[in-house]
């Protein structure tokens, strides 16, 4: 059974992702409806009329397996966000973790596309992936690009 929290923490990520793109970047950005199958949040160039969608995937547990897609062709941009909420197996009073930032990735559809592996009915990007590489944490500025806002 899912952690009961799981989904509260999904939509933290979701509302994190656009924080630091309203926040930081000045982007404006949307929800999507909870139908829309496989992106979360769409980030507006108005003055481009240019649209991003982003799908938003949060992995509490820093030793998960990695993430896990049903859809691999309806999003521009991945923000894969691993969190440091202590490790599968284990209570969050056996890893006391003093830096509680997580590590953000952001990901095009094609490296997701190219480093996932199938896992039953879905996709499974290994957390050990080299697609999730120091080069990818905190690119914000990938997604600036694609909205031609910088």
């Amino acid at each position: 059974m899912a952690n009961p929290d799981s989904s509260i923490r999904s939509e933290g990520a979701e509302l994190y992702v656009q924080s630091i793109l309203m926040l930081e970047f000045g982007v404006i950005t949307s929800r999507a409806s909870r139908n829309m199958i496989g992106y979360d949040i769409i980030a507006h160039n108005l003055k481009k009329r240019r649209d991003c969608k982003i799908s938003v995937k949060y992995r509490e547990a820093s030793n998960s397996d990695g993430f896990r897609f049903t859809h691999l062709n309806d999003f521009d941009y991945f923000v894969g966000i691993i969190g440091k909420r202590g490790k599968i197996g284990r209570s969050s009073a056996d890893d006391r973790v003093t830096d509680m930032l997580a590590q953000v990735y952001v990901l095009t559809r094609q490296e997701v596309r190219k480093a996932v592996r199938k896992d039953g009915k879905n996709y499974l990007l290994p957390r050990n992936t080299k697609v999730l590489a120091e080069s990818r944490k905190d690119a914000w500025n990938r997604i600036l690009h694609y909205l031609e806002l910088q």
